[in-house]
């Protein structure tokens, strides 16, 4: 299965904000090892003055609310308390704790921030004087000024063009639409729709009916290759990353999986092989080995040691 590189729009982030239950089900497939997500940095920053600029029409209306308190009847009521500057944070305070909170919550839930460099400041640079796409060589270069953060994210996108896989961007926005689906990337106007693209993608092909197989001259495969490649030591990986990592939860363990390289569903699929062996307990959020000398074992072994050192 090829890999989903899912880019986010500042229109989808607008109306499709963090945690919401649309965006958690988007970092659920970011889990799964299904999707790896990314927002440009000039995207972020986009979302966040927005939201800074909302909370400082509501911080005005707080404290004059509050100031027309101290002044009138109810002052009485306030003595002693908190000036209202105490009460209510200041724009700058909420700006530095933003960034923060943001940064914190963006590498909590492995989601990739593109860079904004000087070559993308050069190449989009390079779009508005030409009148490529996003721009319309037309319009008058005044108006045209408006769609270069678009050409920025653009430039910022081109570069996940290399990853192998499906290269999606989540976008609603005509003009940045058709400039995207010229650069060949697969957009997409809404989170369900992408989600219903990725569970096709991923839905298990079913069995057809079972018909006599023609004759060959070639020999059978045998029968130590009935399980693939794809699950090569990866019973040995599950309990000795699990070992090295100290029985972290079952979310992290299956993560750390996933982002060296290993696909979630056959790891999961080897995690419960090894419950139903007696080799793991499942308690629910974490596994636990039964015989703490083989999962040491396990954690000692060049494949294991192999992993470990690809992400340290």
């Amino acid at each position: 299965m090829d890999i989903f590189h899912v880019i986010i729009d500042t229109s989808i982030l607008t109306r499709t904000p963090f945690r919401s239950g649309g965006f958690d089900r988007l970092l659920l497939r970011v889990q799964q090892g299904l999707i790896k997500l990314y927002i440009p940095h000039i995207v972020v920053e986009e979302r966040r003055s927005q939201l800074l600029s909302e909370y400082s029409k509501h911080a005005e209306a707080v404290k004059a609310a509050l100031q027309q308190m101290q002044r009138g009847h109810m002052a009485m009521l306030l003595e002693g308390l908190p000036a209202v500057e105490c009460v209510v944070p200041t724009r700058e305070e909420v700006d530095r704790n933003s960034r923060s909170v943001f940064q914190r919550y963006l590498a909590d839930n492995r989601v990739n921030v593109l860079p904004f460099t000087f070559d993308h400041a050069s190449k989009a640079l390079e779009r508005y004087m030409l009148g490529a796409p996003p721009f319309n060589p037309n319009e008058s270069r005044t108006g045209e000024r408006k769609h270069i953060p678009d050409s920025w994210i653009l430039e910022a996108a081109l570069e996940i063009k290399m990853k192998p896989g499906r290269h999606c961007v989540l976008v609603d926005d005509a003009r940045f639409e058709s400039a995207l689906k010229n650069a060949e990337f697969e957009v997409f106007k809404d989170l369900d729709t992408l989600d219903s693209e990725i569970e096709t993608a991923t839905a298990v092909v079913p069995i057809l009916g079972i018909n006599p197989a023609p004759p060959s001259s070639s020999q059978p495969a045998p029968l130590n290759k009935l399980r693939g490649v794809a699950f090569k030591d990866v019973d040995v990986i599950v309990l000795g990353i699990n070992e090295a990592l100290s029985n972290p939860s079952k979310e992290k363990l299956f993560g750390t999986l996933a982002d060296m390289g290993i696909e979630r569903t056959i790891a999961e699929h080897e995690a419960r092989t090894l419950v139903l062996s007696g080799v793991l307990t499942d308690t629910g959020s974490h596994l636990v080995p039964t015989n703490t000398e083989l999962a040491r074992s396990a954690a000692s072994e060049q494949v294991v040691i192999d992993l470990l050192l690809r992400v340290i």
